[in-house]
């Protein structure tokens, strides 16, 4: 889901590694337990790709009980030291 308010412009963007705990994922930790790590989408900004039910411009995941597992997914995976892999965003 992304807010079509503020969407994301189309493009292909790197997936950084998660850079910190995000407290806005704490309503969801009943439901996941990595609810509160985000990955940036970009090398800079404030879009991410997280789960929740609200988004402001990130890409958001609202399948909350998914969570974990693309988590773990993406945590496993390397596109280089940053970054996690890449985000097509089509129009």
């Amino acid at each position: 889901m992304v807010d079509p308010r503020n969407p994301i412009p189309r493009g292909t963007y790197r997936v950084e590694i998660p850079d910190e705990p995000h407290d806005k994922g704490a309503p969801y930790l009943d439901r996941a337990k990595y609810a509160r790590t985000w990955f940036r989408i970009g090398d800079q900004g404030d879009r991410y790709l997280h789960t929740g039910e609200v988004t402001v411009g990130c890409a958001t995941v609202n399948a909350v009980e998914s969570w974990d597992e693309i988590c773990k997914v993406l945590l496993r995976s390397r596109l280089d030291s940053q970054a996690v892999g890449t985000l097509e965003v089509l129009p």
